[in-house]
């Protein structure tokens, strides 16, 4: 196991980046639909819980990005750990600036460009 002495690596999904300038509230999270990783788009279901977006969820859906709070398990490993019957407060950005995971070649991306939220598995 590698020992961070001074400070973790840059880069990680769902790490705030700029802490300086953010909004991050308090959510509670639905143990039975979990995020599969930090640093996702989720909205509110019917019952209030934050969720993951599903696929087909439109743009106005989005109410905030899941944080990656350290040091912390992933929300699946939570799930195990206390039921898939419990929810569990999490953190939810509402504005700021957050590393995330734009897959394997991030060569196109520009300020100021549109971005793509993919929800579905097969994309």
């Amino acid at each position: 196991m590698t020992a961070y002495l001074y400070r973790m690596p840059v880069g990680i999904a769902g790490a705030i980046s700029r802490p300086q300038d953010l909004t991050v509230e308090p959510v509670i999270l639905k143990s039975d639909n979990a995020f599969a990783a930090y640093g996702l788009a989720g909205k509110y279901d019917a019952d209030g819980f934050f969720v993951p977006l599903a696929e087909g969820d439109t743009v106005d859906k989005v109410k905030g990005i899941y944080v990656r709070p350290y040091p912390t398990t992933s929300q699946p490993d939570m799930v195990r750990q206390v039921g898939s019957d419990k929810n569990f407060p999490g953190d939810a950005m509402k504005r700021g600036y957050m590393t995330v995971n734009v897959g394997a070649d991030a060569s196109s991306v520009k300020k100021g460009g549109v971005v793509y939220i993919v929800v579905s598995a097969d994309a």
